[in-house]
């Protein structure tokens, strides 16, 4: 059973009512710079012009570090009762007196007395230390002994039992009472031999002796009967000291109630009433030390958090400072910082109490509310980060204790006793609201000695926080707050808002956005903005970020969100494993390198291009139609789960492998620039466009792909390519490869065509009606068919068979209309409607004839010119010299002997000259 409420409870004791970080007991060893073993034999308190403090003298029977010259000493706290005043500090340290303990202890400044290190964590009672415990402490101070039981302190053992609990079940706080029986308790009791202990099973740290008389009903050898404390919780009893004890075998649950009835305390504690300090309220003062803005405005925030949840009159007077601090006699309810506070604790309530002198009823008269000065807090309302302490959560929990509020056992509430460093409690758990509902019903319908009630106040209009000028000023733009500028905008003007469009302003914080409850449509861009933080927006349907400098998104818990948008960024971590209902994400120029789509089951689009990616997971994403992730650092993609998927892009990564099965609905694929040695298109048999170029390829299958309209496989080590079955192809880019033949008759509609670079001996382009780019260049063609009937649709300057020294007829429409328009051939390359057989070619107006061509064994020359002096010189296609002669009117040359393939045959006179090709069978 958690210790829920602890209502009116400070009068007393306040051991531990304040946020801490509890410390560790080494640590507490390495700080202190007095550690002794004694105890507390007597106590005074007494009244200052401002303040209540309490004298211990403390009996000193060891020093276990530092230097002490006597053996009993003093120890100032503040707080105590002096009359019919009392001060309560929360934390303070709970000094038992006549219990043996070890005391962490310092001495103040200019005086001779001591004072605790920690606030409420300065004594370790040696009656419920375990073994282990203190061989810690003695083994950090240098001291051999380890055994508790023969430290001259400790008590001896007892020789009790405890035999039965009734009742089992009991109400905390409220008289209710426990018979506890057994034997060996001793005849009168509680001693400092043998007590109470209640130890809770849920938090084993919290146990707690009772020794004051008033605790008991009754005391016999045999049977105890306990008044049931107000610690709420779940273990067991104990009876007899903490090192030698009885234990029950029956647990016992203390559950939570409130104390609010008078008549049932001992006239020793009496409740404590809450009435208006201030107004009708409580209105607090800033000392002149709390200008911190931030804090201030935190502290507006949490005072009306507590105003809106339990209606306290809670307010904040901006108007006036004091330089007061707790002075129990101002009447001023002050807040302010305390640089001298222990650095383990982070806030301290100081509560000035008066006693109605015809009730005997405790009051409060003045609340002062201390927060350590030297603390690294974080006063914003983002994140806490590592190293730093919340202090809205801090702050939360001392209103708490100002509406007499005490601790509960689960760490994860406001009210929890200690807090650590990057954590946060900013919501009132409802037990919280209880408790507090219930003082405000006490102090405003039971008055004590005349003082006013409190009055129920409302919650004053609600108000968003935002501290970022230029994004106050743009919903100052859209109606939503009016000028002046002060960090605070109407909560209801925003709360109901769908869509939110911010376009290039200056903004660099976003804080308040989280109050946009109903937004669906989010769109931010062209803004300074670094961390947003959209978790609590849930009615999300649609962000649209791109083109910030956002580098911390949290859209956790986003369940609506079917559309995220967030390129141009510096994300470099983003979690989607909530967004479930996300169809499209549009990521691309970003630093992270991990994406996981693998809870986004309704994902249909994926772009995150140009980025860091090195790994991608689409597992379980069986409704992906489309995937743009080029231009990334992917070393393989497994798409075999994305049955839908009709567009990959993955071009420009270092990608070595791709799985492609069951990529049926497959179009297009690009997965050019990569490091792929094989991949398999086979069952890809609807793919139109396929880029596999620039990659480690040495034999491509794209014979299923009947429906290929674009295929580039540039930059390659393919030797040779089968696309007989690809008759709709259009757009074929195959060079820079090591292909030495391709078979082109099928490719009826071909438009673009790019085999440069190759190997290619002779290619047929005659069925290709539809030829506009025809770059064969760099190839070692012998033969070319390129009389489609449409060469005037070929682009003049696209045409390129430059660098095929053994071309030396290309087959077109029309050999003129080539001729004029398509320069980018050979020299030896010319054109002709019928490669099959070259005419008689004509030199200098038919002067010069030359027969037959091709030719197997004799070339004749023969000239029209009578006494014509004419000589000629026979070469190969590498410029060789074959032979040489000369003629008047006619020559045979015996070419028998010559390899079949083309010759040059140069004639020339004194004034003319021609280069002439023919072939030799």
């Amino acid at each position: 059973m958690k210790k829920i409420l602890q209502l009116i409870i400070v009068v007393i004791a306040c051991s531990v009512n304040a946020q801490i970080i509890p410390l560790k007991l080494e640590e507490k060893i390495e700080i202190s710079p007095l550690i002794v073993e004694g105890k507390i034999i007597n106590q005074n308190a007494y009244l200052t012009e401002t303040s209540i403090y309490t004298n211990y003298t403390l009996q000193v029977t060891n020093v276990l570090k530092g230097n002490l010259a006597d053996n009993l000493i003093t120890l100032k706290e503040i707080g105590g009762t002096v009359g019919n005043k009392k001060l309560v500090t929360c934390p303070s340290n709970d000094y038992n007196q006549d219990e043996s303990a070890i005391f962490f202890l310092e001495k103040i400044e200019n005086e001779n007395v001591y004072q605790a290190s920690f606030f409420g964590q300065s004594t370790v009672s040696l009656e419920n230390i375990s073994e282990e415990e203190l061989a810690m402490i003695y083994k950090n101070l240098g001291y051999k002994q380890v055994n508790k039981n023969s430290n001259s302190q400790k008590s001896s053992a007892i020789n009790s039992t405890i035999t039965s609990i009734n009742p089992t079940t009991v109400n905390a706080g409220v008289g209710e009472t426990i018979t506890i029986t057994g034997t060996g308790f001793g005849a009168t009791g509680p001693t400092s031999a043998i007590k109470v202990w209640t130890k809770f099973a849920n938090n084993p740290s919290q146990m707690k002796s009772h020794s004051a008389a008033y605790n008991y009903v009754s005391w016999s050898d045999t049977q105890i009967v306990f008044k049931v404390p107000s610690d709420a919780g779940t273990g067991q009893i104990w009876v007899g000291s903490g090192s030698s004890h009885a234990t029950s075998a029956q647990v016992v649950t203390i559950a939570t109630s409130v104390r609010d009835n008078a008549n049932v305390f001992n006239s020793a504690i009496s409740p404590i009433s809450l009435p208006a300090l201030q107004n009708q309220g409580i209105q607090f003062v800033l000392n002149t030390n709390f200008t911190n803005t931030d804090a201030i405005n935190r502290t507006n925030e949490a005072l009306q958090q507590w105003q809106c949840e339990t209606k306290i009159d809670f307010t904040l007077n901006q108007t006036a400072t004091t330089t007061n601090t707790n002075n129990v006699n101002d009447g001023l309810s002050v807040l302010y910082f305390d640089a001298s506070m222990s650095s383990s604790t982070f806030g301290v309530t100081l509560t000035t109490l008066d006693a109605c002198s015809t009730t005997g009823r405790w009051y409060v008269t003045d609340v002062d509310l201390a927060m350590n000065g030297n603390t690294n807090f974080n006063f914003t309302l983002n994140p806490t980060g590592a190293g730093q302490i919340d202090f809205y959560s801090v702050l939360l929990h001392e209103l708490g204790h100002v509406r007499n509020l005490g601790h509960v056992l689960n760490g994860s509430q406001v009210m929890y006793p200690s807090i650590g460093a990057a954590t946060d409690k900013r919501t009132l758990h409802p037990n919280d609201i209880i408790g507090g509902n219930l003082v405000q019903n006490d102090s405003n319908t039971n008055q004590v000695c005349g003082k006013p009630l409190m009055v129920d106040a409302s919650c004053p209009q609600q108000l968003t926080y935002v501290p970022d000028d230029a994004f106050e000023q743009k919903l100052i733009n859209l109606g939503y707050d009016v000028a002046p500028l002060d960090d605070y905008v109407p909560t209801a003007n925003i709360n109901t808002v769908t869509n939110l469009t911010i376009n290039g302003d200056p903004i660099t914080d976003l804080t308040g956005i989280e109050d946009f409850t109903s937004l669906e449509n989010f769109t931010i861009k062209y803004t300074n903005v670094t961390n947003l933080d959209l978790s609590n927006n849930i009615a999300l349907i649609k962000i649209n970020c791109p083109s910030n400098i956002i580098s911390n998104l949290n859209i956790n818990g986003l369940s609506n969100l079917t559309e995220l948008i967030l390129f141009d960024n510096n994300i470099s971590n983003i979690d989607l494993s909530t967004n479930t209902a996300l169809t499209k994400f549009n990521g691309g120029y970003n630093p992270y390198t991990t994406l996981d789509f693998s809870n986004c089951t309704n994902l249909e689009w994926i772009g995150s291009p140009s980025g860091s990616l090195s790994s991608v997971n689409l597992t379980g994403v069986t409704l992906l139609k489309e995937v743009y992730l080029n231009n990334n650092q992917l070393t393989s993609v497994d798409v075999s789960n994305n049955s839908n998927l009709f567009w990959l892009d993955v071009k420009n990564n270092i990608i070595s492998s791709i799985n492609l099965l069951n990529t049926a609905a497959l179009q297009y694929c690009y997965v050019n620039n990569n490091q792929l040695s094989s991949i398999d298109v086979s069952g890809n048999v609807n793919l139109i466009a396929l880029d596999c170029s620039t990659n480690n390829l040495s034999s491509l299958d794209v014979s299923s792909c009947s429906s290929l309209l674009n295929f580039y496989c540039a930059y390659n080590q393919l030797t040779s390519l089968d696309i007989n079955n690809n008759s709709l192809l259009q757009f074929f880019n195959a060079n820079d490869n090591l292909l030495n033949s391709l078979l082109l008759t099928n490719a009826t509609s071909l438009i673009n065509l790019n085999l440069s670079n190759n190997q290619l001996t002779n290619l047929d382009l005659s069925n290709s009606a539809n030829l506009y780019l025809v770059d064969l260049s760099n190839n070692s063609l012998t033969a070319l068919n390129i009389k489609n009937g449409n060469n005037t649709y070929i682009n003049s300057i696209a045409f390129n068979t430059t660098n095929n020294s053994s071309l030396t007829c290309i087959e077109v429409d029309n050999a003129s209309y080539s001729t004029t328009n398509w320069a980018n051939i050979d020299a030896t390359t010319s054109f002709s409607e019928d490669c099959s057989t070259l005419n008689i070619i004509d030199i200098d107006f038919n002067e010069i004839k030359l027969y037959p061509n091709p030719t197997t064994n004799i070339v004749n020359i023969s000239s029209n010119r009578n006494n014509s002096d004419f000589k000629f010189k026979l070469y190969d296609l590498n410029g060789r010299l074959i032979h040489t002669g000369d003629f008047k009117t006619s020559k045979n040359i015996n070419v028998n002997h010559l390899k079949s393939g083309v010759y040059l045959l140069k004639i020339y006179n004194s004034t003319q000259n021609q280069i002439v090709k023919f072939i030799k069978n």
